[in-house]
């Protein structure tokens, strides 16, 4: 329990008593004791009961932190969303006139407090409607988490005045409706959790002037439609998840040039078509599920670009077709590599095959006969290759040799061997008239020249 004697420090700023094991309830006119008070912490102890309404007397506080306890009762409403709900003057509600006194809003209440940053109202047992008077928290509020409640009701479409709201949780409640397109004015939003709901209707367009937003959840929910294109303009984004959805569609090749993502879930949806080629442009993806959809067609090799993915669950879509060349690229531990790779699982493609062993894929049917024949081709490619070199080798040396043989014949061919006449020693004998000495034209120190006629009556000297 609080003691009641700390109550008559009025000048306190500051006021922590976070992370302990106080239990008990908070007096209900504790804030008319700290109108100075900048900062009031009870997180991470065992309270329970309603936040006094009294504390937003304190109106310089800057941070308000009850979460991580057993607060209880309906969340804070306003007169006007009571009257609204039926709860004031309905003879028929639960709810009196004293009750609903005692349910005017918390947070209306906290308007006075213009210079509020933070509240966490997260993980305790608040029920009830959330107010629309959220609208009119301090515009420099930054934080607001209610996560983890039993909230349900629409997200207020005032939401979108609070302009430098930089994390909202309303993550794990029971809100319903749709996204309201407002929420595309927090231009400074950098997490947006919105998971675990009963959230419907489609994601709006007007993400895409969250270009601050680092991390997207709206998973567990039943949104639906197709997923916007106008994400790819949030260029900061490293984690989104939109898994265990009803969306429906191709996935957009532009969610692929988020090159700072690092999660990306889209697992249990009706998502069709191909997974884009673009997902190898991610080089800071860590984590790819897109198991359980509809997607088809061949997994790309690109996947085998990713240097940092350590998860990656495809399993339960209709890919089809061999998974090695991606795969092999991506290292696979039982293939010595693919030493990243922590988790995955792409069983359920009853049309993807494989030799991985670690991926426990049926072999494919064709694939031994086409290895073959593959080794087959080689080896005729390679045969006949040789056989082409040798052919030409022996053309090239046949060539060469009739050169050689067709210049040593053209030596012997000299014009001397061909201009006389080639005679028989009886032909000579007859043609000098038995070498009569009438014949005889001269002598010297080789021999004697004689004149002679042939029968063609051609000369010839001898």
């Amino acid at each position: 329990m609080v003691p009641t004697s700390l109550y008559n420090i009025s000048s306190i700023y500051l006021f922590s008593i976070s992370s302990n094991q106080l239990h008990g309830i908070l007096p209900p006119y504790l804030g008319l004791y700290l109108p100075n008070l900048l900062a009031f912490g009870v997180g991470l102890n065992q309270f329970y009961g309603q936040i006094p309404s009294p504390i937003a007397n304190a109106t310089r506080v800057v941070q308000i932190d009850f979460v991580s306890n057993s607060f209880t009762g309906p969340m804070p409403m306003n007169l006007e969303t009571l009257y609204a709900l039926g709860g004031v003057g309905a003879s028929n509600n639960s709810l009196g006139t004293n009750q609903a006194n005692e349910l005017m809003s918390f947070l209306t209440s906290l308007s006075n407090c213009s210079n509020l940053r933070v509240l966490d109202l997260a993980k305790n047992h608040f029920k009830g409607f959330l107010p629309h008077s959220i609208a009119n928290l301090s515009t420099k509020i930054t934080w607001f988490g209610l996560e983890d409640n039993y909230i349900y009701g629409n997200i207020p479409l005032g939401i979108g005045n609070l302009v430098n709201l930089q994390h909202l949780f309303l993550d794990q409640n029971l809100l319903t409706s749709s996204i309201p397109n407002s929420i595309g004015k927090l231009s400074l939003l950098e997490k947006l959790m919105l998971h675990n709901n009963n959230i419907s209707g489609e994601i709006p367009s007007s993400l895409r002037n969250l270009s601050r937003l680092g991390a997207l959840d709206l998973s567990t929910n039943m949104i639906k439609g197709s997923i916007p294109i106008s994400l790819g303009n949030c260029t900061n984004l490293q984690q989104i998840y939109l898994d265990y959805n009803h969306l429906t569609g191709a996935i957009p090749y532009q969610i692929f040039g988020l090159f700072s993502l690092i999660y990306l879930y889209l697992s249990q949806n009706y998502l069709t078509g191909l997974l884009p080629q673009e997902v190898g442009n991610m080089k800071n993806l860590g984590g790819l599920f897109v198991s359980k959809s509809k997607l088809l067609g061949e997994i790309p090799a690109t996947l085998g670009n990713h240097e940092f993915l350590e998860f990656l669950y495809i399993d339960g879509n209709l890919f089809e077709g061999t998974i090695s060349m991606a795969f092999r690229q991506l290292k696979v531990p039982d293939e010595g590599v693919f030493t990243n790779i922590s988790a995955f699982s792409v069983v359920g493609n009853s049309k993807l095959c494989g030799v991985i062993k670690l991926l426990q894929l049926p072999a494919c049917p064709m694939q031994v006969l086409n290895e073959r024949k593959q080794f087959f081709n080689h080896r005729v490619i390679v045969l006949i290759v040789t056989l082409t070199i040798v052919l030409l080798s022996l053309c090239i040396l046949a060539i060469i040799y009739q050169n050689k043989r067709s210049r040593q014949q053209v030596k012997l061919d000299s014009p001397l061997q061909n201009q006389y006449l080639q005679l028989s020693c009886g032909e000579v004998f007859q043609a000098t008239n038995g070498f009569f000495p009438s014949n005889l034209i001269g002598e010297g120190g080789y021999g004697s020249v004689y004149k002679g006629i042939l029968n063609s009556d051609e000369k010839l000297l001898l």
